[in-house]
């Protein structure tokens, strides 16, 4: 396909201007967000992993992102799994199905970007499996940066989201005293 040939090739000339910065280029399987058109042209598995198979560069990598994953009717796990040695960060999200809504209209949506039926919501309380996350990162051994991707309903999801975040952490990661 063209179009991942032109992402391929745009990628690989930015690493070398990344590389004296020591900055990262990734690549996202991100949706729209229901503000396009058109579905993200890198959303579906095979043209992201075809895009990321082809770039076998030190400076290259994907941040888990894996909640697009879910809108995109995908297994969060397995893309996870696939890329789990691309990794170098990891947006904590969980996405839930809004009131009045069935899992089965979530579905209605395929390939046209956000489905309207789902939102952003407290990370623990949606369709994610964050523990199965934490323990695949931490058998990975992961140690990237990881952020929340919430608060959409205010201070106190972000609050619920980074104290889900932190048991987790303490189940599944051995940190220093210092950064809890």
């Amino acid at each position: 396909m063209v179009g991942i040939g032109w992402v391929v090739e745009a990628i690989a000339q930015l690493l070398p201007l990344a590389e004296p910065y020591r900055v990262h280029v990734v690549i996202e399987n991100h949706d729209q967000d229901g503000q396009g058109e058109h579905p993200e042209f890198a959303q579906r598995f095979d043209r992201f992993s075809a895009i990321v198979d082809q770039i076998d560069l030190p400076r290259f990598g994907v941040p888990y992102d894996l909640s697009h994953a879910l809108v995109a009717e995908q297994d969060p796990l397995a893309i996870l799994r696939r890329f789990q040695s691309r990794g170098l960060t990891m947006h904590a999200s969980d996405r839930h199905l809004k009131d009045g809504f069935h899992r089965n209209e979530m579905m209605e949506f395929r390939g046209q970007g956000y489905p309207e039926a789902l939102e952003h919501g407290v990370v623990g309380e949606g369709f994610m499996a964050s523990a199965e996350i934490m323990g695949i990162l931490r058998d990975r051994q992961f140690a990237g940066w990881i952020s929340i991707e919430d608060g959409v309903r205010g201070f106190e999801d972000l609050k619920a989201s980074a104290e889900f975040l932190r048991r987790l952490r303490d189940t599944y990661f051995t940190t220093p005293d210092i950064l809890r």
